[in-house]
C-alpha cells in the first residue's frame, strides 16, 4: 500500500487532487485495518513466493480456503487465470498490451449458491480474489514499468436488467454481492483499462444507460456488444488467452457451467 504504484492509482483516480487522493488513501487504509486485509495479503504472498519476488510468470496458489473457494467459484465464477498444465500452477490471462484479462458472467451467478455461503464466507472469497488481483496488477506494473490495468470481459448472456418480482433468495444474493463488493471501488482505484461487454441484449439501447449511470471518466472505458464481437475482441486479445466461448482456444472451465445446465 505504501509503494509508488499503489499511490499513483489513488492520484489518477482523483485527477491528481492530492488532498482528495490523500483522504481516499487514508480511508482505504482504515478499511484494510478493520477488515484484516493486510493479514490476507501476507497469506497470499507467502503462498506464491515464486511470483511475488521470484520473477515467475505463474501463480502457485489462488485458493487459500479450498472448500469455501470451490463453492464460491461454482456460485459466482470469475477468472483471470488458466491452469498451466502442471499441478498447483496457474498462468495469467493477458491482453496484447500486457493487461490482465478478467472474465465474469453476471447473468449466470447462482443466487442460492451465494446465499448458502453466507455473508462471512462470500465476503472472504471476494476480498481474497480482489486482493490477489490487485497484488498481481502491482507486480506486473513494476515489471513492465507502467501502470498495468485490467481488461474486463463481461459476458452478459442470460442477464436481466429488470426482473419482475425477484424471489427472496435473489434479493438476498443481490444484497450479499453488493455488500461484499462495495468497498472495492474506493479501496482499489484505477484498475480498469476497458469494460468489454458482450452478448448484451439491445447493445445500442444500453449505451445511454451506461452514460447516464457511469461517471464520465468510466463511461469511455465501456465497449458494448451484442452477439457479434469476436473480431474486435481478438484485436485486443490473442486466441491463446481466451476461452472457446469467447472465440479463443482455452477450455471454458466453470464459467458457463450453469448455462449448460
Amino acid at each position: 500500500m505504501g509503494g509508488d504504484v499503489r499511490l499513483w492509482r489513488f492520484l489518477v483516480a482523483n485527477s491528481f487532487d492530492c488532498a482528495k487522493a490523500g483522504d481516499a488513501y487514508v480511508a482505504a487504509l482504515r478499511w484494510r485495518r478493520d477488515a484484516g486485509i493486510d493479514a490476507l495479503r501476507a497469506k497470499i504472498i507467502e503462498a506464491n513466493p515464486g511470483f511475488f519476488g521470484g520473477g515467475s510468470s505463474h501463480l502457485q496458489s489462488v485458493f487459500l480456503n479450498s472448500a469455501r473457494d470451490e463453492k464460491a467459484m461454482n456460485a459466482h465464477p470469475r477468472t483471470f487465470l488458466r491452469p498451466s498444465g502442471s499441478a498447483d500452477s496457474y498462468q495469467l490471462l493477458l491482453d496484447r498490451l500486457g493487461n490482465i484479462v478478467y472474465i465474469e458472467t453476471p447473468g449466470l451467478v447462482d443466487p442460492a449458491g451465494v446465499v448458502s455461503l453466507g455473508a462471512e464466507d462470500y465476503t472472504g472469497f471476494v476480498q481474497q480474489n480482489q486482493e490477489l488481483l490487485q497484488l498481481v496488477l502491482d507486480e506486473l506494473s513494476r515489471r513492465q514499468g507502467r501502470l498495468t490495468l485490467m481488461f474486463r470481459i463481461l459476458d452478459m448472456v442470460d442477464f436481466r436488467i429488470f426482473r419482475m418480482m425477484p424471489s427472496k433468495v435473489e434479493k438476498e444474493a443481490e444484497r450479499l454481492v453488493k455488500e461484499a463488493s462495495g468497498p472495492n471501488k474506493d479501496a482499489y482505484p484505477t484498475t480498469t483499462y476497458k469494460n468489454f461487454m458482450v452478448n448484451l441484449p439491445a447493445a445500442g439501447a444500453a449505451a445511454p444507460l451506461v452514460k447516464a449511470f457511469a461517471p464520465a471518466r468510466s463511461a469511455k472505458k465501456f465497449v458494448l456488444k451484442g452477439s457479434v464481437y469476436a473480431e474486435e475482441l481478438l484485436q485486443e486479445i490473442e486466441v491463446t488467452q481466451l476461452p472457446k466461448r469467447l472465440g479463443g482456444e482455452l477450455d471454458d472451465g466453470v464459467q458457463w457451467a450453469r448455462l449448460k445446465r
